[in-house]
């Protein structure tokens, strides 16, 4: 690929390190890279490895140097035709996100820190069409504080050079010019020297000033540059006039830092320079501006990771403390001091290689959306996207990438309400949900219209979206395009005319697949329809990673984590949830009293209720009243499909009435108690061999919790059952996306 980073500028620091670590690696892979920036020290490096530089000043916000960075770029992404565009800051991501609608350019963002927010900075800000965060807690914080959607976020670690940074890299001159002498203990600290992250070498200055005054000998440098630097030196200069020698020295900017770190006995610091020590077998204290973790160990990791190695939300570092450190590193047994050099080399070699987050950049590559690269799709998709309805959402997302696994390069068009939102988020092209001529056109050249999603042939609520559907379907088969009917819920179907129509439609399509049996009963009494059973494919969505399950539990207060299990303890503080998702029916009143007697008394038995309003506009207020009724539970935050099945993974059982809270349960393993407002609720329990199911209009608390209770006593026996049965329908979902890629020809 070709590949534009863009970024303020290449001199010392963790994100720009991150930045060229990353080019080499792709250069490496046979990638053609181009840096533009206002330049800096890795320009030397990046342009040895045949990485191209262009100058431009993408470290200023004055108008004049904005505007000409904008012409520099515009020039750079016509002439060259990138195939990736890729901003590592805010000034260069937004000038980038005001070239992408005229440039049409695949828009990569990576976010390295977290900011203090401007309201024209948030107004500004320009994410692309897929962001990668350098931790969790970034990744939380581009969510929380942009209202970017989480799934377009993805997590990189900062990766290093293992064989760059190793204990055996040649340090001579290095160790020669700056005192590092045998018999004498050196600490390093390589950090920007800038008030936001100079804190680290400010506190090595006055522990070092303690340790000489107690009579320890001990020799200190500190690499690095910045707004604090005239600061930090006149300090250095204070000490060194009291102790009578050359106590502390100062380097300033280095490209050889590996040399450096190969050359110190301790590193003192945080971030990427913490991760290159490790990777050098150095012993490493975590100490920043942003807290203290101390001697780092093994037993820290869960908490550096979080962090990022930055010691975020830990407590804060003093002087006392890191003087302490030091010396017991100094005073450390030979032996016990290999031990922890060891293990963290080997820490870097597993999690942090720079192979490993070269990987994950190209995986987010491979992702992004066409953004019109193509004008016309092989596969037209229909149905209810772009209302922000969970269930539709994880329908599509699953349905298109089965379809891109099937068939590789395949060219899906997605028709809806939102058409810039769903190209961004699901990688396809999109177009108005209400453009019919345009609709037609698309038709004359694609290989098949999928009305996937729900239950689109029904006028139980209104014969308006059945209307749209069916024309839509026979707008397909007018042009020439197969029709698929993929995993459709049919009915109820009221109307006479509209029946015949529906026969009409499913009896011309080329292929007919149901997501419960009642659908396919509905079918088998209508002549001339050749359907197949077959399910929704959300049953194929996985829970979010671990470390972001944590996360998302913690931000929701399911789980404090004081005593450390992991879930998986029995611990007696630790508490035990169930899942509650409600949506308003007509009798409402009865169902806050019921569904509120019945969690009141799960909350006397010690069982914790959660709410999930998977449609928030709607469902919030019925959750609330529930709530206030019960007298306690918490309600969620706003989840994805993926993130809300790894918390339900969290939760003893689930007690929904929409039908995507039943399947995401069911994906994630956990037994469901239906409140069946509507036939299909009823239906999928039934397909999923499950019992548990309450009427909404007659339903009772004790009928819940006589539910529940045999749910709990029998839990394994009932789970390892649900897991069987999701495992065969899953196998139905896969053979949906396999039909519809065998209509699309296969391309040489």
């Amino acid at each position: 690929m070709k590949i534009l980073m863009a970024t303020n500028g290449l001199d010392i620091g963790g994100a720009e390190t991150h930045i060229l670590e990353l080019c080499l690696a792709l250069r490496r892979m046979g990638h053609d890279i181009t840096v533009a920036s206002n330049g800096g020290v890795y320009e030397a490096d990046l342009a040895s490895a045949g990485v191209r530089c262009v100058r431009l000043p993408l470290n200023s916000k004055k108008l004049k140097d904005v505007f000409a960075s904008r012409a520099g770029l515009a020039r750079l992404i016509k002439t060259e035709r990138y195939d990736i565009v890729h901003a590592h800051a805010r000034i260069p991501a937004a000038i980038l996100g005001s070239l992408r609608r005229s440039l049409k350019f695949k828009f990569v963002t990576t976010a390295h820190w977290v900011f203090n927010l401007r309201p024209l900075w948030r107004l500004l800000a320009n994410w692309g069409d897929r962001c990668i965060a350098v931790s969790e807690d970034i990744k939380q914080y581009v969510i929380d504080e942009y209202s970017y959607y989480p799934d377009s976020v993805s997590v990189t670690i900062n990766g290093i050079d293992t064989v760059k940074f190793s204990p055996d890299t040649p340090c001579a001159d290095i160790a020669e010019s700056f005192g590092m002498k045998s018999g004498v203990k050196t600490v390093l600290c390589v950090s920007r020297i800038d008030t936001d992250r100079s804190l680290s070498a400010f506190l090595l200055c006055d522990a070092a000033f303690e340790l000489f005054k107690s009579g320890r000998k001990l020799n200190v440098v500190i690499v690095g540059a910045g707004s604090d630097y005239k600061k930090l030196n006149e300090k250095v200069r204070e000490i060194n006039e009291c102790t009578g020698c050359e106590l502390i020295k100062l380097a300033g900017s280095h490209t050889d830092i590996n040399k450096f770190i190969a050359a110190c006995d301790i590193f003192v610091g945080v971030s990427r320079a913490a991760l290159e020590a490790m990777s050098a077998a150095r012993p490493v204290i975590l100490a920043g501006n942003e807290g203290y973790l101390g001697i780092y160990r093994k037993e820290l990791f869960e908490k550096a990771y979080d962090g990022n190695f930055c010691c975020r939300q830990t407590r804060s570092a003093s002087v006392e403390e890191l003087a302490r450190d030091i010396e017991s590193l100094m005073d450390m047994p030979d032996k016990e001091l290999a031990v922890i050099a060891g293990e963290n080399r080997e820490l870097i070699k597993q999690v942090y290689s720079v192979e490993h987050m070269a990987d994950d950049y190209l995986r987010t590559y491979s992702e992004l959306a066409p953004y019109e690269t193509f004008k016309l799709p092989d596969i037209v998709i229909s149905g209810y996207y772009g209302f922000g309805n969970m269930g539709d959402d994880s329908f599509l997302q699953v349905m298109v990438r089965e379809i891109k696994k099937a068939r590789p390069g395949v060219k899906l068009c997605v028709l809806s309400k939102t058409p810039r939102k769903t190209a961004q988020i699901y990688g396809v092209m999109s177009i108005g949900r209400l453009r019919i001529i345009k609709i037609y056109s698309l038709m004359r050249s694609a290989s098949l219209l999928i009305s996937g999603g729900g239950s689109l042939m029904q006028d139980e609520t209104s014969s308006r979206s059945f209307i749209y559907y069916t024309v839509v379907m026979r707008i397909a088969k007018l042009a020439g395009a197969k029709l698929m009917i993929y995993s459709n819920g049919i009915g109820p179907i009221n109307n006479n005319s509209n029946i015949k129509t529906a026969q009409d439609l499913l009896t011309a399509a080329d292929a007919v697949t149901l997501r419960e049996p009642s659908s396919y009963e509905f079918c088998k009494k209508l002549p001339g329809i050749k359907a197949e059973l077959s399910c929704d494919p959300a049953l194929l969505l996985e829970p979010c990673g671990k470390k972001r399950e944590e996360l998302l539990l913690k931000k929701c207060g399911i789980c404090d984590f004081n005593c450390n299990c992991n879930f998986n303890c029995n611990n007696s503080e630790y508490k035990k949830y169930f899942a509650v998702s409600v949506r308003s029916c007509t009798n409402k009143r009865h169902l806050v009293e019921e569904l509120g007697k019945f969690c009141a008394g799960m909350r006397a038995k010690g069982y914790e209720p959660v709410f999930f309003p998977l449609q928030r506009k709607a469902d919030m207020g019925i959750s609330m009243r529930v709530q206030k009724a019960c007298g306690g539970g918490i309600i969620a935050k706003e989840l994805t499909a993926g993130e809300l099945i790894a918390v339900l993974k969290r939760m003893e059982f689930v007690v929904g009435m929409r039908l995507h809270i039943l399947i995401y349960a069911s994906a994630a393993g956990k037994n469901a108690i239906g409140i069946a407002y509507d036939p299909k609720i009823r239906d999928f329990l039934e397909y999923i061999d499950s019992s548990f199911c309450v009427m909404a209009e007659s339903f009772t608390a004790n009928e819940l919790t006589e539910m529940s209770e045999d749910i709990i006593i029998h839990k394994n026996e009932y789970e390892q059952k649900l897991t069987g049965r999701v495992r065969e329908l899953k196998k139905l979902a896969v053979r949906d996306a396999r039909t519809a890629a065998e209509f699309v020809p296969a391309k040489d």
